[in-house]
């Protein structure tokens, strides 16, 4: 049998097992034995039988044995005897081999022949195989030599072998993967062959050595020619020490160390024979076991199989996506799409969807959703893989874009994006989404976004579950921000840019015209490590000046239309600057003693505390400030315990307030203390001045947000408290003037009117009017949350 194999303790076991096994079968021989012997000694009155039992400990295999030696009719020169053998080994290899043989005493020695019949059971196919052993011997005191010749009786035994054999790296084909494979089985056939032996005993010594060759071979199988070598000392009678070494080119070097243990019988024979009479009842000396050739053969041509996706047991589905390939293409590597509608419509749940580099952005224009689970989207730029096996080498990436929305969204679960660029989308980049779904372990990598409104945008509301990992993204040179994670949802949200376990980081966020990194994370740690931020002063600033800017901001990324932000947190101010950072530089300068000094805590970080005396913060005079007869909003977040100042009962206290000529004012946020404690907007306009109030008090101390807005469409004007709405009313057409500069935290410092007293903190002002659900989102920043950007 070829097979080459350590032992485990496994297999240690059943050795142990095996060599019970062989007890048991010999406590059976010897109860044979005690009968046999008898019959023996009626049978044979000058030769007596014997038992042999021998264990051997093997380099590759172990081997256990017993053999019954008994005589079976005789006269002083001649003895007809028959030989029983039963042998296993730890390779699960069993062999029963019965024999008859006859020996003549001649005067120089002993003549025998013998014939076998042999039957085993394969440790490597399971399978049962018979052969006949035919052998010729001459013994004398002092030397002997033999020769068997071995024939086989059973045929090639097949069996399934385990498992098929792949004859093919993976390749594409059509809309799959494939392996050429080829199905093969175990088959195992019993070898002709020979083999030949002398030996002789050492002078004086009760040491016998022995050398020979074999040869063996089949109809399908290798021939098998060695050479072996064995010694066998006699310690007495009944005790003997083994040694044997076997070599050939297919089953390699093996040896053995046994001790064999000689039982004789009584009888005729009982009284110890001398000379070569001795010899007549030697165990004859035969190959140790049926010899067989295992081999694993193909059973069946070779043919493509498919890989299959784990997930759907399904062969995995692959559709391309060329923008230079011709029109009506199907999808295959061999007729790519050439557009990304029809590359969407045909998703289906865990396909994978590759992205030739193309050319430009033809055909690229309508943006992809992504709605089915599993799916990978893989440009170009990214080695398309399978294992350890490269499919088609990275390259260029191909660009995607939307002319009408995103580039890329996703609202689907275990997404891979890799190897593309989104540029110039009307709005973001790519958008991960969880709008009351789940939208789990979405894996962006070696992406680019550039040149959209947000780059890459991850966004959970409305009790949707979110969690995403970004690694080795360029998210540069977009209107708004490079990367917006925003929490705004009471389900689980869970974002990595680098550093959390999921994520190596290695992003580069720079050169966007906001912040690179706005984040919402609702009192949580964001984990941004090791990635490169672009500007020598790193993540954080004192403050917007030479050149740098904060790279992060902390709020709602609502930045659509907005003219002027103020946030009043430390990154913001700088002695008496406020800084405006909506990108458009509309820097405040506090008046009137208000410095950074005056810098408290706010609803959202930080604040300034007004003294309701004549703190205030002038902006620039601008048309963009104060946008003609165009749409705007005015967000602030106060707290306060006095709706007026002395001397100005009539109106309490001016938010913010954006006039056209110097006592022309245009509209304001204010808080208004006749009698009524309101809060509310005021308008100049063709219906003369207008209020819009809530009629509710606000001066209990706690933060509250006043969203006033105004739509020069509809000419509606409507205020939203912390979220809520609070009316609205058409107030007809607002009056233009000439531009003055805007105030926040009075009405005018020429006559110290309408000053608040206070802490005033996050001042936005839009182009727009916001909508009620955009409100809401401002009123619901939590900006407690921490980036981890590490070392």
């Amino acid at each position: 049998m070829y097979s080459r194999e350590k032992k485990t303790g496994l297999e240690v076991s059943l050795v142990l097992r095996n060599e019970m096994k062989i007890l048991l079968c010999t406590v059976a021989l010897m109860t044979l034995m005690g009968a046999g012997s008898a019959f023996a000694g009626a049978a044979c009155p000058y030769y007596s039988g014997h038992a042999d039992i021998e264990g051997k400990i093997g380099s590759q295999r172990d081997i256990g044995e017993t053999a019954l030696f008994l005589p079976v009719a005789c006269t002083e020169e001649s003895l007809l005897f028959t030989d029983l053998r039963f042998r296993r080994d730890n390779q699960d290899n069993g062999e029963v081999n019965i024999g008859i043989g006859a020996r003549r005493l001649r005067e120089t020695g002993v003549a025998g022949a013998y014939v076998y019949a042999d039957r085993k059971k394969s440790g490597v196919t399971d399978k049962y195989y018979n052969q006949v052993t035919a052998g010729a011997e001459w013994l004398t005191e002092s030397w002997e030599t033999r020769a068997n010749m071995y024939v086989p009786l059973s045929g090639e035994k097949t069996v399934a072998a385990p498992g098929t054999v792949v004859r093919s790296n993976p390749y594409l084909a059509g809309n799959g993967i494939f392996v050429n494979r080829q199905d093969f089985s175990l088959r195992e056939e019993g070898l002709y062959g020979a083999d030949i032996e002398g030996g002789f005993r050492l002078p004086d010594f009760r040491l016998w050595l022995y050398g020979g060759g074999f040869a063996f071979a089949g109809d399908d199988s290798p021939s098998v020619v060695g050479g072996r070598a064995r010694a066998r000392y006699e310690i007495n009678d009944n005790f003997s020490l083994t040694a044997e070494g076997q070599y050939d080119d297919e089953r390699g070097r093996q040896g053995w160390l046994g001790l064999r243990v000689t039982v004789p019988f009584g009888g005729g024979g009982s009284q110890k024979a001398e000379g070569h009479r001795a010899r007549m009842t030697a165990s004859p000396v035969r190959d140790v076991d049926i010899v067989t050739a295992a081999q694993v053969a193909p059973t069946g041509p070779v043919k493509a199989v498919p890989v299959v996706n784990d997930a759907t047991g399904s062969a995995q589905r692959i559709l391309y996506v060329d923008n230079m390939a011709a029109g009506g293409g199907n999808g295959t590597t061999e007729k790519p799409f050439n557009n990304l509608a029809d590359a969407q419509a045909a998703l289906m749940p865990h396909d994978t969807l590759y992205i030739a580099s193309g050319q430009g952005t033809a055909n690229m224009t309508t943006g992809l959703v992504i709605d089915k689970e599993g799916v990978s989207v893989i440009g170009a730029g990214t080695a398309l893989s399978y294992g350890n096996f490269v499919l088609k080498e990275a390259g260029a990436k191909p660009t995607i874009s939307n002319g009408a929305g995103d580039g890329v969204t996703v609202t689907a679960s275990h997404v891979t994006l890799s190897g593309f660029t989104v540029n110039g989308a009307a709005r973001d980049g790519i958008v991960v989404r969880a709008d009351n779904i789940t939208v789990e372990d979405a894996r962006i990598v070696n992406v680019s976004a550039q040149n959209n409104r947000i780059g890459l945008y991850l966004h959970g509301l409305n009790n949707g579950n979110l969690s995403a990992a970004v690694e080795s993204a360029v998210l540069t040179g977009n209107s708004q921000h490079g990367v917006a994670v925003y929490d705004d949802t009471n389900g689980t949200f869970d974002v990595d840019l680098g550093g959390g376990g999921r994520s190596a980081g290695l992003n580069a966020l720079h050169g966007n015209t906001l912040e690179d990194l706005a984040v919402d994370y609702d009192g949580g740690r964001l984990f941004a490590r090791n990635n490169w931020w672009g500007q020598a002063g790193g993540p954080y600033q004192s403050a917007p000046s030479g050149g740098l800017k904060p790279q992060i901001y902390y709020g709602a990324p609502v930045n659509d239309g907005l003219v002027g932000h103020w946030t009043f947190d430390q990154e913001w101010i700088s002695g008496t600057t406020a800084y405006d950072r909506s990108g458009n530089g509309y820097n405040g300068t506090m008046g009137s003693g208000l410095t950074a000094a005056n810098m408290v805590a706010g609803r959202y970080r930080d604040g300034l505390a007004f003294d309701g005396v004549n703190d205030h913060v002038q902006l620039p005079a601008s048309n963009l400030l104060l946008p003609g007869d165009q749409s705007l909003t005015m967000v602030t977040s106060f707290s306060t315990t006095q709706l007026y100042s002395t001397g100005n009962l009539n109106i309490g206290g001016r938010l913010m307030t954006l006039r056209r000529a110097a006592g022309s004012t245009k509209i304001a946020n204010f808080l208004y203390g006749n009698n009524d404690d309101d809060l509310g907007i005021y308008y100049y306009t063709t219906m003369d001045n207008v209020r819009v109030t809530t009629n509710t008090q606000y001066n209990d101390g706690a933060f509250h947000n006043l969203t006033s807005t105004y739509d020069s469409v509809s000419n509606q004007a409507a205020i939203y408290m912390d979220g809520h709405s609070s009316g609205s009313v058409n107030i007809g057409t607002v009056v233009s003037a000439s531009v003055h500069p805007a105030i926040i935290g009075m009405t005018d410092p020429a006559s110290n009117s309408g000053v608040f007293r206070g802490v005033i903190d996050e001042v936005r002002l839009y182009n727009r009017p916001l909508t009620a659900g955009e409100s809401a989102e401002l009123s619901r920043m939590d900006t407690s949350s921490r980036v981890d950007t590490g070392p």
